[in-house]
């Protein structure tokens, strides 16, 4: 197994809040893991780190572009959990499975505009880069709160995506493994529940008893054990 940066809760925390230099040094770390990952990823412009981190972010995290992996972003988000589930054998579920082993046809599941606008302007930031490095929150900031609100919410706050959030759980796997973790909406994605065009859904990644599910709820829904995750522009 290949071992995460940032394996355990203390750490992670240390990174959140210390210096600039650790953030920039944790972003190596994360650029490294993706490198031993995976051949096809490698560059990324890791100074970024050295900014203040943007009110709201719990972080900057190093995330991977989706082209490298495959031409659309469902092909891409199969493939991604299939290396979650090679890594942790058994945790993974998947309560849309059929549209996995569809590759996430686009009239079930596709982007929302405001995270494709905030991804094509952070690659024009970090041009010709592999590996994107982006201030993250992955829901406390927005707990109880419906994806709906949250992909009305203005730049340079942007809804963000299931391949987004599960890149998060792969780098700090401790995150899946707590209990009592906070369930996480990907408002950057709207979901059709009978490829209609009726776009009323939200996926989300939850945790239970040990285990990883992706799921859909309405995208208005709110509860407090779940929180929206989003980016923000710098």
């Amino acid at each position: 197994m290949i071992l995460a940066p940032g394996t355990s809760p203390k750490n992670y925390n240390i990174r959140k809040i210390g210096s600039r230099l650790v953030q920039l040094l944790e972003i190596r770390r994360q650029v490294s893991y993706w490198g031993k990952l995976t051949s096809i990823l490698g560059v990324a412009d890791t100074g970024i780190a050295l900014r203040s981190l943007p009110p709201g972010a719990e972080a900057w995290f190093a995330i991977p572009r989706w082209q490298c992996f495959a031409p659309t972003y469902g092909q891409a988000l199969k493939i991604l959990l299939n290396i979650f589930s090679r890594l942790y054998p058994g945790v993974f579920h998947n309560w849309r499975n059929e549209w996995q082993e569809a590759q996430f046809p686009p009239k079930y599941f596709r982007q929302h505009s405001k995270n494709i606008e905030a991804f094509n302007i952070i690659k024009g930031q970090q041009r010709g880069c592999d590996i994107l490095v982006i201030a993250c929150q992955f829901g406390l900031k927005h707990v109880g709160e419906s994806a709906e609100k949250c992909q009305c919410l203005s730049f340079p706050v942007f809804p963000l995506d299931p391949f987004t959030v599960v890149c998060k759980l792969l780098l700090y796997p401790f995150c899946f493994k707590d209990r009592n973790a906070l369930w996480i909406d990907c408002p950057g994605v709207e979901c059709s529940e009978r490829g209609n065009g009726d776009f009323l859904l939200t996926p989300y990644i939850g945790f239970d008893d040990g285990k990883v599910v992706l799921g859909t709820h309405y995208n208005r829904y709110q509860n407090d054990f779940c929180g929206p995750a989003t980016g923000i522009l710098v």
